[in-house]
């Protein structure tokens, strides 16, 4: 239940790198013995990543338009 309420504010707040890879990431840190804050950098760099996508998808398709 923690899992989908985490995921659920993840998404309220706009963290849709989080709301994507959060069970996935738990799994991995659970499988390979991580702490809570290697997990949390883990999921942090992952909403980094996937926010640098969406930036440079949109500027790609800006400068097809033009």
């Amino acid at each position: 239940m923690k899992h989908l309420e985490i995921r659920k504010l993840a998404h309220e707040l706009r963290l849709f790198g989080i709301h994507e890879a959060f069970e996935r990431r738990c799994a991995v840190a659970a499988h390979e013995g991580l702490s809570g804050e290697e997990l949390l950098i883990i999921i942090l760099e992952d909403e980094k990543q996937n926010r640098k996508n969406k930036t440079t998808k949109m500027l790609e398709t800006k400068a097809k338009s033009r």
